[in-house]
């Protein structure tokens, strides 16, 4: 199974993820969350990352779970200046082949890509019922609703 295919299926747990270039062309994936995703990704490529999280809403005595797909749109901090073109065509691109996203942003570093700056921009792409937490991965990657800061 392709990462697209796995980071999108609906069996699939929070922290699949998958990367590709500009041209669609898979580079990575796997199942370990947004730290692992993050390492993956070249300060010296552009590159397209998507996340599978999980929107938990955790009450009393039930958990529903709703999965939302981010994508990375990355042009590293070290791409030269003649490289960095392709970046606009590869969101095309990208976006064409990895339908169903619910939200995307743009990094240069990988210090910007946070629990938090996606979490605020799942929110700020809407939906009625918010979420008690958004879950990243497996173990302790996520973060509680009340701990996102600059709520959109």
């Amino acid at each position: 199974m392709s990462g697209w295919a796995t980071c999108s299926d609906q069996k699939s747990g929070a922290g699949a993820w998958v990367i590709c270039d500009a041209t669609g062309t898979e580079l990575s994936s796997g199942l370990g969350g947004l730290a692992e995703m993050i390492a993956a990704l070249d300060e010296k490529l552009v590159m397209f990352g998507a996340i599978r999280v999980l929107g938990e809403d955790k009450q009393e005595n039930v958990v529903s779970q709703r999965p939302k797909i981010c994508r990375i749109n990355w042009v590293g901090s070290k791409v030269p200046a003649m490289k960095k073109m392709s970046a606009l065509s590869g969101k095309a691109k990208v976006a064409e082949i990895w339908n169903g996203t619910a939200c995307e942003f743009d990094a240069n570093l990988q210090s910007e890509i946070t629990m938090n700056a996606i979490a605020v921009t799942l929110l700020a792409s809407g939906g009625a019922h918010k979420p008690t937490q958004y879950t990243f991965g497996p173990g302790d990657e996520f973060i509680l609703l009340a701990d996102v800061k600059n709520k959109a």
